[in-house]
């Protein structure tokens, strides 16, 4: 996430004050289909918040039905081909989202907050909406050795230090925040979404719902990216 865009979510959070809260998780019963945003090189990541503009028509659509209905909608990144032009179709895995707050606009725009739930599995199309409208299923994280999470967490975290000194531009309360993230899950995700330019390497490591090899994929993402050795 890049500082600008911090910026923008903290006015934003401020400027509504009061978001609605996330759905009773423990209540609540995972759906079947949803709508969908298809953006181009956008990559939505589970536990992190994405503000949204919304003003093609289609998409107006989806978001009153949204509202009146759970507030869920997913984002998917739309398929490239190994050159980076558009092909037809989207990635196979996405996040659907909750919409946490919205400023609907009197031309028909809305400004948006969306907040990632889970990944999820696109299954398949479903041609019976004005907007993209899709069968989904719940990707669950999985975990095969839990004790080396840790030692990827810290692994990471001194690549950011690396990265942070060699790289003024990069806010250092980013970094800060990026490193005291408990949860070993949110803190790949996080970090990937925040740190990683290839849109390439960010959907690959979204597809990969096993902890181990998804911190095994940020790590050689980040050494390309900024040059480094892990420690």
């Amino acid at each position: 996430m890049g500082t600008n865009k911090l910026i923008f979510l903290l006015a934003a959070v401020e400027f509504w004050a009061i978001a609605i809260s996330l759905p009773n998780m423990e209540r609540f019963v995972f759906p079947e289909t949803a709508p969908a945003m298809v953006l181009r090189q956008v990559v939505f990541f589970p536990k992190s918040i994405m503000p949204l503009f919304i003003f093609e028509e289609r998409y107006q659509h989806m978001l009153r039905e949204s509202l009146q209905g759970n507030r869920l909608f997913t984002v998917i990144n739309a398929a490239e081909d190994t050159r980076g032009h558009p092909i037809n179709g989207v990635h196979q895995f996405a996040t659907l989202g909750y919409i946490k707050a919205c400023k609907e606009n009197e031309d028909g725009t809305a400004n948006l907050l969306l907040e990632g739930i889970s990944r999820i599995k696109i299954l398949q199309a479903i041609e019976s909406r004005p907007y993209p409208f899709f069968q989904i299923r719940q990707v669950f994280e999985d975990c095969q050795d839990v004790k080396s999470t840790e030692q990827y967490r810290e692994t990471v975290n001194k690549m950011l230090d690396q990265i942070s000194a060699e790289r003024e531009e990069l806010s250092s309360d980013i970094v800060k925040y990026l490193q005291s993230i408990d949860d070993v899950y949110m803190h790949a995700d996080h970090v990937a979404s925040s740190m990683i330019s290839s849109c390439h390497m960010k959907q690959s490591i979204l597809a990969t719902y096993e902890l181990v090899s998804r911190y095994e994929l940020l790590l050689q993402a980040l050494e390309q990216e900024y040059s480094l050795n892990r420690q």
